[in-house]
């Protein structure tokens, strides 16, 4: 691939990459779904699955702040769908596998640069996909939603990994694979990559994101002559 100048020069200073949870290491958007459609029949949520595509990358918080404020009646109660979405997405990760190429992908930059995770998932979750892909040890810092005071697309979910790392914003590349992801790392002035997958090409361009990429394989292309890896 043709690696475009001022790209490459972004990178001259990279000293980390920070990866997002789902939909960057994990293949979670469909289990998303599946516990999302199962408690909004149990409670009698009619949410149309038009509004799916407004969920990706927002806090649980947030996505049942919204269909409660749209959908939900006075019996309903935030904290107890919550909930209930976490222990139903928590039975579904059991089965839950790792995005094509992101485990060679960090493997192949760890000895080169440091990683970190940031995530709009709750701890328990996190906890659940690394003890289920053994990641314990491939991250040094994890921030999750329990560590944030705003999610994504505010800035903060990604100034905090990067004060957590001790490095400046404009030295870590962030991978992310939703619209409000990369808003959240442009606005915190990260170098930003968008992975296509959760959404196309098309709307990822549409948020401006320094690079986008299909494929981890890709990225490791790019990536490889600047990082001092071997593609």
């Amino acid at each position: 691939m043709d690696l475009s100048r001022p790209f490459e020069d972004l990178l001259q200073g990279l000293s980390a990459i920070i990866l997002d949870m789902d939909g960057v290491v994990i293949d979670s958007e469909p289990l998303h779904e599946q516990a999302q459609e199962y408690i909004f029949e149990k409670n009698g949520l009619d949410v149309p699955p038009s509004e799916y595509m407004n969920f990706k990358g927002r806090t649980e918080h947030d996505v049942f702040s919204y269909i409660l404020k749209h959908y939900g009646t006075p019996h309903h109660d935030l904290q107890t769908l919550v909930a209930a979405k976490h222990e139903a997405y928590h039975l579904l990760l059991a089965d839950v596998k790792p995005i094509r190429g992101v485990t060679d992908f960090i493997e192949t930059f760890r000895p080169h640069l440091r990683f970190a995770l940031t995530t709009s998932a709750a701890a328990s979750s996190q906890q659940i996909v690394f003890d289920r892909l053994r990641l314990h040890d491939r991250f040094e810092v994890v921030v999750t939603s329990v560590d944030v005071t705003y999610s994504k697309p505010h800035p903060d979910p990604y100034l905090i990994t990067t004060r957590r790392l001790g490095i400046d914003p404009g030295n870590a590349l962030v991978v992310e694979d939703s619209r409000l992801g990369i808003r959240s790392a442009l606005a915190a002035g990260c170098v930003t990559v968008g992975l296509t997958g959760t959404f196309d090409r098309e709307d990822l361009e549409a948020e401006s994101p320094h690079l986008v990429v299909d494929s981890f394989e890709e990225l490791t292309e790019i990536l490889s002559p600047v990082a001092g890896a071997s593609a």
